[in-house]
């Protein structure tokens, strides 16, 4: 059940970009990675307060 679930998801996530809509969720992870792996946040911050970065963020 949970395969069928995934696929239909992953078809709208491919879908987004080329409609124009930009999804804030999606992309503030991969926003705070890519700082992570520049050095401009350590790991241990990222592990620590992952979740209050990434709501600063979005909102």
């Amino acid at each position: 059940m949970v395969l069928f679930n995934v696929e239909p998801r992953k078809a709208w996530r491919l879908l987004q970009p080329r409609a124009g809509v930009v999804n804030q969720d999606y992309q503030a992870p991969k926003a705070h990675l890519a700082k992570a792996d520049q050095g401009e946040i350590s790991i241990e911050d990222l592990t620590a307060k992952g979740r209050a970065l990434l709501q600063a963020e979005t909102t």
